[in-house]
């Protein structure tokens, strides 16, 4: 406002008038309150599809409301908070019994908000698995599992994996809401081959911006037959015995709605011991008292048809920690750097640089950076890169670092290059249908090349295309067929997984 154009006696009431008006305004937007909350959850299909998928409906257990209504991160009387709607969107999304959940707020009335909070169950009785005849030798692996038990997302699964060398077999039980909502509770027991294995962690993690503490609980115990390659081939194998408990806490120092910063401690306790073999590495005795910082920022994005047709939701915001940890023979440190970046309305990059090392040893640095862009089509459309980057120094004899069909290579067998250097290169086209057939699957293709190597090796590489099937009702499952051609070896691998390869 240009108070030359006015008397001074007028310029001082419409300013004073202006502030009045701006305080109303923000009093009444401070002091709107939660009016009610209505849960509208939605079977895994419509009503109206017709006779099977009402069949389907009733074989299925229903998301309750009230555990719906327990994630929630507001309750009726509370001070209304439109970041918590959001983060209560993208808490609930991550739930492997919903496939969509949308929260919406209506239009204020008498001082109160009221909220509706729509959600499409998943299909949650499923049955995966992956196939492979890399190398000329078929490796796979397949799971049964029914992640809604009892209508609150718990999840029972029952799987057998086949690599090269060992068949693993196992049951694993997860609870979201064990102890209380976010406190996720899962327990793993398999029968190998070769060994076995129990395990068990209870945590809490950071759910909301407003979150004051997190902590964690993990207790693990395995024996198994380890081995040591070069150049493809097995160059030592012997028994390790793991045993590890490590119990962490973090207490939030500043909680703002884009940051959080926390302060950290806990205890590390793990022990290693190898027998049985030629040539062993060194037993490790590691007892740990670790504390640290760490600075996390958030910065959602949210795309569809990125991996498969449904939504998923995407941090940008900064990642930062550091771990300083002691022991009475030697001392341990950890740093971790990232951040991401929008790049455009419908793209984005991230990326992050984790550092290691031990005074005794074992000192790694890590890099991975991811783009994604999502581009304007008649049909849908993205294209998805990585790389990723490792490299060791006085490494543990048993630690390397592979570049084969596991890790991105989808035209070499596993365990194929080895070393304590590595660098993947991975880029996917992929192009989607942009519906659901018979509201089921949601298909498309993809092309794709990867590029990397381990140790001494030279760069590999591979192209290839492929077939992607998604199934969004079915907990966001996908079937992924893919054909992969490499000119070094002058052969193609076909490979079918319920997974991305990268």
């Amino acid at each position: 406002m240009r108070c030359a154009q006015y008397d001074t006696l007028q310029c001082y009431l419409a300013l004073t008038l202006l502030a009045i008006l701006l305080s109303v305004l923000f009093e009444t937007s401070a002091s709107m309150r939660v009016g009610r909350v209505t849960i509208d959850a939605h079977p895994v299909f419509s009503e109206g599809g017709g006779a099977f998928y009402r069949a389907v409906n009733r074989l299925h257990a229903q998301t309750r409301a009230s555990f719906i209504r327990k994630f929630l991160l507001f309750h009726e009387g509370d001070r209304f908070d439109p970041v918590l709607l959001a983060e209560s969107e993208r808490n609930l999304r991550q739930l492997d019994s919903l496939e969509s959940v949308l929260v919406t707020a209506g239009t204020p009335h008498d001082g109160v908000v009221d909220i509706t909070v729509v959600t499409t169950d998943a299909w949650t009785t499923d049955l995966t698995g992956d196939f492979s005849n890399e190398g000329g030798r078929s490796v796979f692996s397949a799971a049964l599992s029914q992640k809604n038990l009892f209508g609150g997302a718990e999840s029972l699964e029952l799987a057998i994996d086949r690599d090269v060398y060992r068949t693993a077999r196992g049951i694993e039980y997860r609870d979201p809401a064990a102890f209380g909502p976010y406190s996720n509770l899962d327990a793993y027991v398999a029968d190998n081959s070769d060994g076995a294995e129990q395990r068990l962690s209870i945590t809490r993690p950071q759910f909301s911006y407003t979150t004051p503490w997190t902590g964690s609980i993990a207790l693990d115990h395995l024996r198994r037959i380890e081995r040591i390659y070069e150049d493809g081939r097995i160059l030592s194998a012997f028994e390790q015995r793991h045993r590890a408990v490590t119990v962490a806490g973090a207490l939030a120092i500043r909680n703002e709605v884009h940051r959080t910063d926390r302060l950290v401690a806990g205890i590390d306790w793990t022990d290693d011991e190898f027998s049985s073999g030629a040539l062993l590495p060194d037993s490790r005795h590691l007892h740990f008292i670790d504390a640290g910082f760490e600075s996390a920022g958030f910065s959602p994005l949210s795309l569809d048809y990125i991996d498969d047709s449904r939504v998923q939701d995407f941090n940008l915001g900064h990642a930062v920690a550091f771990h300083a940890a002691v022991s009475s023979k030697t001392w341990r440190g950890r740093v971790v750097l990232g951040d991401g970046a929008r790049l455009g309305e419908t793209a984005f990059v991230t990326g992050q640089l984790t550092g290691s090392a031990r005074g005794d040893g074992n000192e790694v640095v890590s890099a991975d950076v991811r783009a994604v862009a999502k581009l304007a089509a008649r049909h849908p459309q993205a294209i998805v890169a990585r790389l990723r980057a490792d490299a060791g120094w006085k490494l543990d004899r048993d630690v390397q670092f592979f570049a084969d069909g596991r890790n991105g290579l989808r035209a070499y067998p596993d365990f194929a290059f080895e070393g304590s250097r590595r660098l993947l290169l991975n880029a996917e086209y992929r192009l989607y249908l942009g519906r659901d057939l018979l509201q089921i699957f949601s298909p498309g293709v993809a092309a794709f090349a990867d590029a990397g190597f381990a140790g001494a090796a030279r760069v590999k590489s591979d192209f290839g295309i492929g077939v992607r099937i998604g199934i969004p009702h079915y907990d966001g499952a996908i079937i992924r067929m893919d054909y992969a051609y490499a000119p070094q070896r002058r052969r193609g691998v076909l490979s079918i997984a319920t997974t991305h390869a990268f």
